[in-house]
């Protein structure tokens, strides 16, 4: 097919190069327009602006300012010029007036031309001033020409140009019918990711948020937690699955389980895990077995730390709660000492009932002691230590 494409170019040049009318020199097309009445009216226009200097330069070149059809339209054209350098001469004396002169070849004399028919010098605009420019003759059409072209020059380009179009058009077909021959790979998202462009997204530095996993739930703490005893049991298994299809290369099913691990961590607000399975995902999309590889074990990696800090955070809750129900009986937290000696050991704290925090309502103390409290209900016992160590300083 390709030497056929390239048979049927040689011919069209053939052609061309024998038959297509020669170019005979060059011409300055000054504006173009839809009908030949406004083409005769700009003429008119322009011959009677003419300066002295570019009368001057028209008869040196013997060249005519003249209106005729170009195409589907009409020009206002000074033509001909033998040389491209005396056509540039030329449009540089009318481009002030004509921003949109351009220069391009001249093929020979056109029918139903209308020629600017002056043949005396116009004046300086100095001088004009003081008197009165000589009247142009006005536009004449001139006559048809006696010699007409032969249609046997312009049969060949036609037959050329419909066989080099046959030729394009049996070509993209060829091409069409390889592209569907060829098998298609597997699942392919239309909305797949594209090659990393821009700068990676970050990896954020805490394995898990409790605070934001808790407000995607609405503040329902039991759901937090089965959410969290959801992904103790499924990520394990999913990573390991993923391992299994990779080995395979089944990219569907590396989508669909990367898609779940990202679910998995979404819900307990694992920002590092869920940013490497939507890398994971994007390199499972292009089929990019290397970077799949890669991200896999980053991803395995990640998952064994968040596991530790995740199961730490539940074996506490859990001391937490046994603790609670066998110090129901408690007294009254009425000093930080006390405070301290159940942060320290875990234990559960009633901050509506501790009266030790409710001690100091106003002053420079009351918004540390409101941050303790909002701490230790998040059982987040170590920053409490930290905050207790402060309000002791600062009472001390």
């Amino acid at each position: 097919m390709r030497y056929f494409f390239t048979f049927f170019c040689v011919v069209l040049l053939a052609y061309t190069s024998v038959y297509a009318k020669p170019v005979q020199g060059y011409k300055i097309v000054l504006n173009s327009f839809a009908t030949f009445d406004d083409a005769k009216e700009a003429l008119d226009v322009t011959g009677k602006n003419l300066t002295k200097a570019q009368v001057d330069l028209l008869e040196k070149y013997h060249c005519s300012l003249l209106a005729r059809p170009s195409g589907k339209g009409y020009i206002v054209v000074i033509e001909p010029f033998e040389q491209k350098k005396e056509a540039i001469r030329v449009a540089k004396e009318f481009k002030a007036a004509f921003l949109d002169a351009y220069i391009s070849g001249y093929f020979g004399p056109t029918k139903n031309s209308v020629f600017w028919k002056s043949k005396e010098l116009i004046v300086s605009d100095i001088d004009a001033i003081n008197s009165t420019l000589p009247t142009p003759c006005a536009p004449q059409i001139s006559p048809s020409l006696p010699k007409k072209e032969s249609p046997f020059l312009v049969w060949p380009i036609v037959v050329g140009m419909l066989a080099l179009a046959g030729a394009l058009f049996a070509l993209i077909l060829t091409i069409k019918k390889q592209k569907m021959s060829k098998p298609r790979p597997p699942h392919r998202d239309i909305n797949a990711h594209k090659p990393h462009s821009k700068k990676e997204e970050e990896i954020p530095l805490n394995l898990w948020e409790y605070d934001v996993a808790l407000h995607r739930t609405g503040g329902d703490e039991e759901l937090l937690e089965e959410r969290m005893q959801a992904f103790v049991s499924k990520a394990p298994a999913t990573i390991g699955r993923l391992k299994e299809v990779v080995l395979n290369k089944e990219w569907d099913n590396i989508i669909a389980y990367t898609c779940s691990l990202k679910s998995l961590s979404a819900d307990i607000a694992a920002g590092p895990l869920r940013i490497m399975s939507r890398r994971l995902e994007g390199a499972a999309r292009e089929y990019n077995s290397d970077i799949v590889a890669t991200t896999i074990s980053k991803c395995e990696s990640i998952l064994n730390d968040t596991m530790t800090s995740l199961k730490k955070h539940i074996a506490r809750e859990e001391v937490v709660k046994t603790t609670a129900q066998s110090h129901l009986g408690t007294g009254d937290i009425d000093t930080l000492e006390i405070l301290r000696t159940y942060l320290e050991k875990s234990l559960f704290v009633d901050t509506d009932k501790a009266s030790v925090l409710n001690s100091y309502p106003h002053g420079e103390l009351a918004y540390k002691i409101k941050e303790l409290k909002s701490t230790i209900n998040r059982l987040d016992y170590r920053k409490a230590l930290e905050l207790l160590g402060h309000i002791e300083g600062a009472l001390q």
